[in-house]
C-alpha cells in the first residue's frame, strides 16, 4: 500500500502497520505495535482524561467512529475527513477509510486532498 495503514483491534490497539504509517508516528519507529493508534500518532486527546478511544474528544473522532462502523456494519467505511490534532504541530486534515477483517479493522489514512 502506498498510503499509511494499520490493523487495529476494536479498542484501537495497533496490531500491525505498514512503513508509511510508521512515518506518521510520534517517534517515526515501529513502537506503534501494541499501543492505541491515537497515542502512536501523537493525538493531543489520546490520554486526557482517559486512553485513546475513551476520552470525551473521541465521541466526535472519525478514527474511533470508522473502527466502530466497520466492525458493526461489516462493510467498508468510505473515505471520511478527519482533522487530526497532534500533541505538537498543526491540525492536519486526513481522510480515513476502514474495513473489517475477521476480528480487527484495517484503517487507511491519506492527506485529505488526495484522490481515493
Amino acid at each position: 500500500m502506498d498510503v499509511p495503514a494499520a490493523l487495529v483491534s476494536r479498542d484501537l490497539v495497533v496490531l500491525s502497520a505498514n512503513r508509511r504509517l510508521y512515518g506518521l508516528t510520534r517517534d517515526g519507529g515501529m513502537n506503534a505495535i501494541g499501543i492505541r493508534i491515537g497515542l502512536a500518532l501523537g493525538c493531543a486527546h489520546a490520554e486526557v482524561p482517559g486512553p485513546c478511544g475513551q476520552t470525551e474528544a473521541c465521541l466526535e473522532c472519525w478514527l474511533r467512529r470508522s473502527v466502530d462502523l466497520a466492525r458493526i456494519c461489516d462493510a467498508r467505511v468510505p473515505w471520511v475527513r478527519w482533522d487530526f490534532l497532534p500533541h505538537a504541530g498543526h491540525r492536519t486534515p486526513y481522510a480515513i477509510s476502514a474495513v473489517k477483517t475477521r476480528e480487527a479493522v484495517v484503517l487507511t489514512l491519506k492527506p485529505a486532498g488526495a484522490g481515493a
